[in-house]
């Protein structure tokens, strides 16, 4: 990932630029084109992970759209002819080299994406300094070579290490999961639930001996009243059970956990708009601006590398410092938890907004008002705009975005799931009789055996080291 991002950092960095002054857009229709061609450049994850789900692997899914890429890269006679297909294949592979249910291995995760994101910072990096400085002052088709040449030798380094991955087996997608709890939830909207026990939990060893299990919740609940969604779960008489009958009460459960999580993931929407256009506006604004140091000219399209130089610096910093601290403090392996760095992210997204509403609007003050008309972001000429009343109103809405993830970041929860094993499962049949169920509330375990959770064991291990 750290070659593939060199290039496609460079050309992310550069192509504002390219429509601006070659395509002659102006100056908030070149940003708009720009970060749509991201956003749907990032939206083709989808059927990465699609694919790498249900029918490949996740690392010949990578090897495949990273071949995909390597080839139109070639093939392309210049760079505005691009196509970047991105693979989401890649990042979760990473996270397949680890056990979820071993304690030790699952705190090793969150490492591995630290650094992970250390080396995407890397390349990005290298792509919006050397690269965009030889397409610029070079050529671009040097500067696209360089590009074709980093992805061809990460597709390399990734094929040279498939003998040594762990690869897990393509199963279902979660995307068709979801699609099935909405279709059986509407095809049983007539049905009424009154008891949880009534919903369908499979009860043969092959369906529950290598998966985990989510109790049933009551959050979506109206009144005495299950919600839709627990009707998926509902197998009516007469019925034979299979996947667009009846859902499992973990596949209902993981569609309502996907239900508390999008108010979080708008907010994060939100916070990635102002990021994206501060990345297109702040290189446009490169053009007009004294970019020579000792006689060195600074490409503008190289404006971006003073974020990715903190990132970089901070990342370690984080990594060593302050999650061991914090993790003194708050008991929690990682330091702080997952709602709580993301909402670090909101807060600082915000402020950065703020910050650049109040450069901008220094910039107004020292030169005289504008009489124009027009609107904030109209035409091609930048002074004559009033950019730092964009800004402002970014800043507003990232304010009220920081009131709106706290609020719902406290109503969110985390889910409580109890993995089973082999071994666990047989003894709780021979043991106890109880028969496996989806439900984490069912003991099944013998007695005198610890039935705590991994979340709970990892607390023990830790307090007894």
């Amino acid at each position: 990932m750290t070659l593939d991002n060199v290039g496609f950092v460079a050309n992310m960095a550069s192509m504002v630029l390219y429509f601006l002054n070659v395509m002659h857009y102006d100056f908030s229709g070149s940003a708009t084109t720009t970060t749509n061609y991201l956003g749907t450049a990032f939206l083709l994850t989808l059927v990465g992970g699609f694919i790498s789900d249900a029918y490949m692997t996740r690392l010949n899914t990578g090897l495949l759209f990273g071949a995909i890429e390597v080839l139109v890269k070639f093939t392309s006679h210049a760079w505005r002819h691009l196509e970047e297909v991105e693979s989401e294949a890649l990042y979760p592979l990473g996270a397949d080299q680890f056990d979820y249910k071993n304690p030790e291995e699952r705190k090793h995760i969150a490492t591995f994406f630290n650094w992970f994101l250390l080396r995407i910072t890397i390349g990005a990096t290298v792509g919006v300094t050397f690269v965009v400085y030889v397409s610029t002052n070079v050529g671009w088709y040097i500067g696209f070579a360089i590009s074709m040449s980093c992805a061809f030798s990460g597709l390399v380094a990734v094929a040279l290490g498939k003998p040594f991955y762990h690869v897990r087996v393509p199963g279902e997608s979660p995307l068709l999961r979801f699609l099935q709890v909405l279709v059986v939830a509407v095809k049983n909207w007539r049905i009424d639930v009154t008891n949880k026990n009534e919903l369908y939990e499979p009860k043969d060893y092959e369906s529950v001996s290598h998966g985990k299990f989510i109790s049933h919740s009551n959050q979506f609940r109206q009144g005495s009243w299950p919600l839709l969604l627990d009707k998926a779960a509902v197998l009516p008489n007469g019925v034979e059970a299979g996947k667009w009958r009846v859902c499992t009460v973990t596949q209902v459960e993981e569609v309502k956990i996907l239900t508390r999580m999008m108010p979080i993931l708008l907010s994060n929407t939100l916070m990635n708009t102002c990021l994206a256009y501060l990345q297109t506006f702040s290189v446009q604004q490169g053009t007009i601006m004294n970019t020579r140091i000792h006689g060195f000219s600074i490409p503008p399209a190289s404006i971006p590398v003073i974020p990715l130089v903190f990132m970089s610096l901070l990342i370690p910093v984080y990594e060593f410092a302050f999650v061991p601290i914090l993790s003194k403090i708050t008991g929690h392996p990682n330091g702080i938890t997952h709602l709580q760095r993301v909402g670090v992210g909101v807060v600082l997204s915000a402020l950065s907004m703020t910050i650049a509403a109040f450069v901008e609007l220094i910039g107004v003050v020292t030169r005289k008002a504008s009489k124009s008309k027009t609107g904030w972001l109209d035409g091609i000429e930048m002074n004559n705009n009033h950019l730092e009343l964009f800004y402002w109103f970014l800043a507003i809405l990232s304010l009220l975005n920081v009131a709106n993830y706290v609020f719902w970041a406290k109503w969110y929860n985390y889910k409580k799931d109890v993995p089973i094993d082999e071994v666990k499962l047989l003894n709780a049949s021979q043991v106890s009789g109880v028969n496996p169920s989806f439900s984490a509330s069912v003991n099944l375990t013998p007695k005198n055996q610890d039935v705590s959770t991994n979340e709970e064991q990892e607390e023990k291990q830790n307090g007894v080291k």
